[in-house]
């Protein structure tokens, strides 16, 4: 069954997100794995935090970063697929409490 599907599994990797990032609510712990997914390009960095987190309408923003719609719908594809790596990343990795009970 997928994670999104399974509450059990969803509420770790939220507190693995929280952990990783030291954060004490899940919206911080997401604006920190947006940052962490795309530091290295501010294209999709803005795409993402104005188009997802502040609610401008794509068209928009495609115009004011000079792209076409079809490029812009590629770029958001591609952020969100690093999104999504970068909360795997994080959500996969043991914690200490895993490695604790492995031990027993």
């Amino acid at each position: 069954m997928p994670l999104r599907w399974r509450t059990g599994a969803r509420l770790q990797a939220r507190a693995a997100l929280r952990r990783r990032y030291g954060a004490e609510d899940d919206g911080k712990a997401l604006m920190a794995a947006v940052d962490a997914a795309l530091a290295n390009d501010p294209a999709l960095k803005e795409i993402v935090h104005r188009c997802d987190l502040h609610g401008e309408d794509t068209l928009s923003v495609a115009r004011s970063l000079h792209f076409s719609e079809r490029q812009f719908h590629r770029y958001r594809s591609f952020a969100i697929e690093a999104i999504a790596a970068e909360i795997e990343r994080v959500t996969a990795a043991p914690t200490d409490v895993d490695a604790d009970q492995q031990l027993i």
